[in-house]
């Protein structure tokens, strides 16, 4: 029934939508959302630093190019300050909290990890 309401959706104009629930998956359709308030903004950056998906990033096994819009901005995630068992099962989990993006004077935004020496249980999980 899943993919029929996911048909039904994008011919009442409300996608497009897709119908694959990945982790993987959910991570792209953030960068894609991301990357079309940017250009229908008209932001103007080399680094662009978004929230809301809970999942940091860029990490070091995520390809480079998902991180970059197609106007050659690239966007940087602190992730999730909230410890959520059922999506974060240990600090190398891209949902795992405390992550913090780290901008300098003349260096582009450097994602840290501020809570990955923490335990579930010293999270309260």
């Amino acid at each position: 029934m899943f993919p029929w309401l996911v048909r039904a959706a994008n011919a009442a104009g409300l996608g497009p939508l897709r119908s694959e629930l990945s982790v993987e998956e959910l991570r792209r359709a953030g960068l894609r959302a991301a990357s079309a308030v940017l250009e229908r903004l008209e932001v103007d950056a080399r680094h662009v630093i978004f929230g809301h998906t809970h999942r940091a990033g860029m990490l070091a096994d995520d390809r480079d190019a998902e991180w970059l819009t197609p106007n050659g901005v690239r966007l940087h995630n602190p992730g999730s300050w909230n410890f959520a068992r059922h999506f974060a099962r240990g600090p190398e989990s891209p949902y795992w909290p405390g992550g913090a993006v780290l901008v300098e004077d003349g260096s582009p935004p450097r994602l840290l990890r501020l809570l990955a020496d923490r335990t579930a249980a010293a999270l309260g999980g």
